[in-house]
């Protein structure tokens, strides 16, 4: 596996949700345009509401299009491919 394809996605300030959308379209070699509403996977309200006034400390983590999605309280991002980039855990 590549390491360009598990590598963090830069934190980005702004409006992280429409980033994620952007980042994820990306990704995916698409245009945002034309990935499924957001909305249909996590309440982008209530994630903006939850983090609004929030530090870094706070952070929201989710699944979209199989990415796995961190959106932090000070406005930065991540998106990872699903799996792809947690070390595995030995039992």
């Amino acid at each position: 596996m590549s390491s360009a394809k598990c590598a963090r996605q830069a934190a980005q300030e702004g409006e992280p949700i429409l980033g994620v959308v952007e980042a994820v379209a990306e990704r995916e070699g698409t245009d945002p345009t034309q990935l499924p509403p957001l909305q249909e996977t996590i309440d982008a309200d209530a994630v903006a509401t939850l983090l609004d006034g929030a530090d870094d400390s706070v952070a929201v983590e989710f699944t979209y299009l199989g990415h796995t999605v961190v959106v932090r309280g000070d406005g930065t991002f991540s998106v990872d491919p699903l799996g792809d980039c947690r070390p595995s855990v030995e039992t």
